[in-house]
């Protein structure tokens, strides 16, 4: 980048200097400075005669000794005139257009690139700024690839597409300037590339580590991917770190990807038993995805936030593990919401995790089944909100499950649950749930609906501790389920069932017939329903004698 000096020699006394001797030295020194004869000129010098007018015009290299740099020009004669100095001298007149680079450069200087001026690659060149960059919203190089220009560490404030050429106009293609655009931020240290207002389409992408693409707001920012034959966004690792993901924008597919096959919007996976480390989703909308909408193998510390999944082909989002290996641990969910997708909105097998403010929801034409499948150990649900959106017929409704726990030691606290054939249903051990919420409130259901339940605890369960509170009830349910033997426990608003054992909150207890059962432990004994063989239902005792005593007879 050149920019042009133009002047008339004159000495101290005024007196034009046709035929003199300009010299050039950086400002302050006696260090020669190179300047060029010609804006396009390779051949440097270090001095010039000056016209019979006493004009010269030279150009220094803003590239050689960046834009900050002054300068000395010393007149000199032969003959009886003193030398005359002239110094702090600083270049503006920038020459606008194409300067190429075939080699490799190294700036070590700091230099502020005006719109107008365009580094173009050819060849080998490469671009190197070591010493300070600054530039705007503009096209800066063009036919650099990913890792032909690098910023050294403090180099840099922020990195943009735009240098690249790359913009929101929802008409170019941007993948490669804003996989050079993370390429560059990752040399600088950086761990944000900048995306403005606007729609961004690209291919595919493959965000480096330690890098995260941030937009200006889920509602200003899109990038959209017009790929129909790989992944939208691929995570990768270093060193099995990856530290990396988006926020603050839109991530959509194109009317063409989104009639392709099926791909997901967000992948990361390490394709061993190692985690994904410290992924970062924030303030993130993924929709429209030919696939599910998120799919990570084995996270560990990540986290999603203000994270939006909807209308994708697919999931919301799987959380899953490799393999036989153990799931990955310690990820947050905060505000994290399924929406109308054709897949189940949440699967989750994980350890140690914290879903906040969940929201599992489908509505009309969407995704009837298990809406919320957790698997793994020591996870808490904290006030989710599944629900069956809108006014469901009651055939929709008894085909939808709120959250399915077949995992150890979950803790489900709070919630609302709405038009669910089945809010809670676990295949778990050690599950606590506290003060669920549990509602059908579609008009299509009037009071209560047959086969509805509120907490399933299946025969494959070990321990569940349940603290029910029904809001709008008078009555406080609480109840310990342990090492069913058979059949289920199903927990409602009316009463709790355990292995045909009815305890009804209107004050009664149902059970149906058995066989004798074996004699109990000492101290104890055991109460039940058994035919009399002639037809009739009596109540019994069976004490640790192996004794049976009825209690009474069917008249």
């Amino acid at each position: 980048m050149r920019y042009k000096y133009q002047t008339i020699v004159r000495d101290g006394n005024g007196i034009v200097l046709s035929g003199a001797t300009v010299s050039f030295y950086l400002a302050g020194t006696t260090t020669v400075a190179n300047v060029y004869a010609s804006a396009t000129s390779t051949v440097a010098i270090n001095s010039i005669t000056s016209g019979s007018n006493g004009s010269f015009t030279i150009y220094f290299d803003a590239l050689e000794y960046g834009t900050e740099q002054t300068y000395k020009i010393v007149y000199s004669m032969d003959g009886n005139y003193s030398s005359y100095t002239l110094d702090n001298i600083r270049p503006d007149d920038v020459i606008l257009g194409t300067y190429t680079i075939s080699t490799a450069k190294t700036i070590a200087h700091y230099v502020k690139i005006p719109k107008g001026v365009l580094f173009s690659k050819s060849g080998s060149g490469t671009m190197a700024f070591s010493g300070g960059f600054e530039a705007g919203l503009y096209q800066v190089f063009s036919g650099f690839s990913s890792g032909n220009i690098t910023f050294s560490a403090g180099t840099v404030e922020k990195v943009f597409p735009e240098l690249w050429g790359g913009t929101g106009d929802n008409a170019t293609d941007n993948t490669t300037a804003i996989t050079a655009a993370m390429a560059a931020a990752r040399t600088a240290g950086l761990r944000y590339v900048d995306l403005q207002g606007g729609t961004y389409l690209y291919s595919a992408l493959s965000i480096p580590y330690g890098i995260i693409p941030r937009g200006q707001g889920q509602k200003y920012t899109t990038i959209t991917s017009t790929s129909t034959s790989t992944d939208a966004i691929t995570l990768l690792s270093e060193g099995g770190v990856y530290f990396n993901g988006l926020q603050d924008l839109t991530l959509d597919a194109s009317a063409a990807r989104r009639a392709g096959a099926a791909h997901y919007g967000i992948y990361a996976a390490t394709g061993s038993a190692a985690t994904v480390y410290k992924i970062w989703l924030k303030n993130v909308t993924v929709q429209y995805q030919p696939g599910d909408g998120i799919y990570i193998v084995d996270p560990e510390l990540g986290t999603f936030e203000n994270v939006i999944s909807q209308y994708n082909t697919g999931r919301g989002i799987t959380i899953t593990k490799f393999g036989t290996a153990a799931s990955g641990y310690n990820n947050n969910f905060i505000n994290f919401r399924a929406y109308q997708n054709t897949g189940q909105p949440i699967n989750a097998n994980t350890n140690g995790s914290t879903f906040w403010n969940t929201q599992a929801l489908t509505g009309s034409g969407a995704y009837r089944g298990v809406m919320f499948a957790i698997a793994g150990r020591g996870n808490d649900i904290i006030n989710s909100d599944v629900e069956l959106n809108g006014n469901p017929s009651t055939v929709d409704i008894l085909l939808c499950t709120g959250i399915v726990d077949s995992g150890d030691r979950t803790l489900i606290d709070g919630g609302f649950y709405g038009n669910l054939g089945i809010a809670i249903d676990l295949a778990s051990r050690g599950t606590v749930i506290r003060n669920p919420n549990m509602r059908l409130y579609s008009t299509a259901v009037t009071v209560t609906l047959a086969g509805s339940i509120g907490i399933k605890v299946r025969a494959t369960a070990n321990t569940a501790i349940v603290q029910y509170n029904d809001i709008g009830e008078t009555h406080y349910i609480e109840t310990y389920v342990s090492n069913l033997a058979s059949d289920t426990a199903l927990i409602t608003n009316a009463a709790i069932t355990l292995g045909g054992m009815v305890f009804s909150g209107s004050g009664y207890v149902q059970g149906a017939e058995i066989s004798d059962p074996a004699a109990p432990a000492t101290n104890s004994g055991r109460l039940y329903f058994k035919d009399n063989g002639a037809g009739k239902t009596q109540l019994a005792v069976r004490f640790p004698t192996g004794s049976v005593q009825i209690i009474a007879t069917e008249p």
